[in-house]
């Protein structure tokens, strides 16, 4: 991918490189599991190996990540953070406070934790992060 690649605009927002990608983010906006499948498809688009979904780290707690990736020497968990403009659970008193819960366990635990909002999947800068700490290369 280059950066000279013309972006499309839906509204005011900019979302993707191509036309493909930003139907996938306007979609992903609208849904929480169809910004995960998005991010997934990126992944393996990029070359990245097939994250584990739903990922339980700390049992007996019910805790679960988007993606991990728990062989990966820094045991990555994943995170999707969906509706960050719209006063969504993760923004909100109760569930930011869940997540911190969430993302501190994961902490001690010796998990790595990447978050990410849904412009970030949407201009791929997420896949594109993920694929660079997976060491994979693309273009």
């Amino acid at each position: 991918m280059t950066e000279e690649r013309a972006k499309y605009v839906v509204g005011r927002v900019e979302l993707a490189p191509n036309p493909f990608d930003a139907a996938m983010a306007l979609l992903a906006k609208k849904s929480g599991s169809g910004l995960e499948a998005a991010f997934e498809r990126q992944l393996l688009a990029l070359g990245c190996p097939a994250p584990v979904r739903q990922f339980r780290f700390a049992p007996p707690r019910r805790f679960t990540a988007d993606f991990a990736y728990p062989d990966h020497p820094r045991h990555l968990l994943i995170e999707i953070e969906g509706a960050t403009w719209a006063r969504g659970r993760h923004t909100r008193g109760g569930g930011y406070a869940r997540d911190c819960l969430k993302y501190n366990l994961a902490g001690i635990n010796g998990w790595l934790v990447l978050r990410y909002t849904a412009d970030m999947v949407g201009d791929w800068s997420a896949a594109r992060q993920v694929a660079e700490l997976l060491g994979v290369r693309y273009e």
